[in-house]
């Protein structure tokens, strides 16, 4: 996958990969040196920072960094309605990125039964979150209804 995404730049080859990022991603999954993985950025931390100065940058808060046209068509490529974009674009262009997260949170998973406060949220976090919740829609499913599996009915 990392090898893939890299290589969206097209300054990147495969070769490139092997060579520059490899051992990098390895050791930041806890596959190479120490053997523990690396920590994320606080969205604290990646909102502190100051904004890219370029394109070919690719850190930091999709909600803050991205322009309206990049974040609108990255929302529509991550399953967001085009009639609901706008209540992410909306605060994400001013100034309220954890606002916007928040809102993409809510509107990507619409059945979530926990509490999201986008204001205290750790990129981690937030995986964490977005994982239990599908996983507990795809158990749900795959029970059926009322948790009837393996039961005659």
């Amino acid at each position: 996958w990392w090898s893939t995404e890299l290589q969206r730049d097209r300054k990147i080859t495969a070769k490139d990969f092997e060579k520059d990022y490899r051992y990098d991603v390895e050791h930041a999954w806890g596959q190479k040196g120490h053997r523990r993985g690396a920590f994320a950025y606080s969205c604290e931390t990646l909102l502190s920072w100051p904004s890219r100065t370029s394109s070919v940058q690719e850190h930091g808060c999709p909600f803050r960094e991205l322009s309206s046209t990049e974040l609108a068509s990255d929302l529509a490529s991550w399953g967001v309605a085009w009639d609901s974009v706008g209540e992410i674009l909306a605060p994400a262009l001013n100034g309220q990125a954890r606002v916007a997260c928040a809102n993409f949170f809510r509107l990507t998973h619409p059945k979530f039964q926990g509490k999201f406060q986008s204001s205290s949220l750790h990129p981690n976090q937030f995986f964490r979150l977005s994982r239990g919740h599908f996983e507990a829609l795809a158990s749900k499913s795959k029970d059926g209804p009322a948790g009837a599996q393996g039961k005659s009915l």
